[in-house]
C-alpha cells in the first residue's frame, strides 16, 4: 500500500502538463492587442497608466496661529490688509483699498502700492508656514521712483 504503481505516477505527470499546456494555449490564442502610445510617448504595453496622487488641498478652516492681519502705514495713513487679501494678491490678482492699489512679484515676493496721488511704494514679503496654514507678512515699505518693474 505504501507503494505506488508508476502507471499512476505516469497518468498523473501527463495530466498535470496537458492542463498547463492548455492554458498556455489558451492565452497564446487570444488575440494580441497592438501596444498603444500615450501622449508622453511612453509604450503601454496593454497596461491601464498609474494615476498621480492628487495633491493635498490647503484646509482653508484649519486654525493658523500666523492667521492675523497686516497694518500697512503709507503716508502716515494706516491701511489693514487681511491675510485672505493678501493671499488673493498672491494669486495674481491686483486689489484696492481706499483708493490703493496692491499687487506683488510672487517669485520674487516684493509688494507694490500705488497711492491714489501715483507715487509706488515696494516692500518685500516673507511667507511663513507650512501646509494649510500660511502667513504672509509684509516689510516696511520704501517710496519707488517712478513706476517698479512689473
Amino acid at each position: 500500500m505504501g507503494r505506488k504503481s508508476p502507471l499512476v505516477i505516469v497518468l498523473l505527470t501527463s495530466l498535470l502538463v496537458t492542463c498547463g499546456t492548455r492554458v498556455a494555449g489558451a492565452e497564446d490564442a487570444a488575440p494580441a492587442k497592438a501596444n498603444e502610445i500615450h501622449a508622453g510617448g511612453e509604450i503601454s504595453h496593454n497596461q491601464k497608466p498609474k494615476q498621480k496622487p492628487r495633491p493635498r488641498k490647503a484646509d482653508r478652516f484649519k486654525d493658523c496661529q500666523y492667521d492675523r492681519s497686516e497694518e500697512l502705514t503709507i503716508d502716515d495713513k494706516k491701511i489693514t490688509l487681511t491675510q485672505e487679501t493678501i493671499k488673493a494678491i498672491m494669486t495674481g490678482r491686483e486689489e484696492e483699498q481706499d483708493g490703493y492699489n496692491f499687487n506683488a512679484d510672487t517669485v520674487l515676493l516684493v509688494f507694490r502700492v500705488r497711492d491714489p496721488e501715483g507715487n509706488w511704494y515696494t516692500g518685500n514679503m516673507t511667507r511663513l508656514g507650512s501646509e494649510g496654514c500660511i502667513f504672509y507678512y509684509i516689510g516696511q515699505l520704501v517710496p519707488h521712483e517712478g513706476e517698479p518693474p512689473l
